[in-house]
């Protein structure tokens, strides 16, 4: 029994030590978000202003950005907010003017699909407490 609950208690410990050192995510208690929008099958436009909204819970500022899971590295996301600026959590939406420059892997094919919107919650110290992503993935077309 003590054996048991020693690789029990050592593998939560591990675990949780992994996460944060990835993510870098700072433990937040009654923390939420909820990305609302754009639904997964959502078609836009290169030219377009949509919003893009969220629910958020005791989080300060929130990060917008936009993610493409077929390219690897950082090129994969990009800034939606100009300047990578936070915005203010408790607004819950952004309207976004759908630039080409701004989408991952830039301006090479006509259709480009397949995108997220990836949003990341801070604290009033700036820290990062959570992070959500949009569930389904979406088309933004020339």
């Amino acid at each position: 029994m003590m054996k048991m609950r020693f690789i029990l208690v050592g593998f939560v410990i591990f675990t949780v030590v992994i996460f944060s050192g990835v993510t870098n995510i700072v433990s937040a208690s009654g923390v939420s978000l909820k990305v609302s929008s754009p639904q997964a099958g959502a078609k836009w436009k290169v030219g377009e202003t949509r919003l893009i909204k969220w629910k958020a819970k005791n989080i300060d500022k929130v990060g917008i950005f936009i993610y493409d899971g077929r390219i690897g590295g950082s090129g994969s996301t990009n800034y939606i907010t100009p300047n990578g600026n936070r915005v203010s959590a408790s607004k819950g939406s952004y309207a976004w003017t759908i630039g080409l420059n701004q989408l991952p892997g830039g301006s090479t094919t006509n259709k480009m699909n397949k995108f997220k919107i990836q949003i990341y919650g801070y604290d009033k110290n700036g820290n990062e407490v959570i992070f959500k992503q949009s569930k389904g993935k979406f088309t933004i077309k020339r």
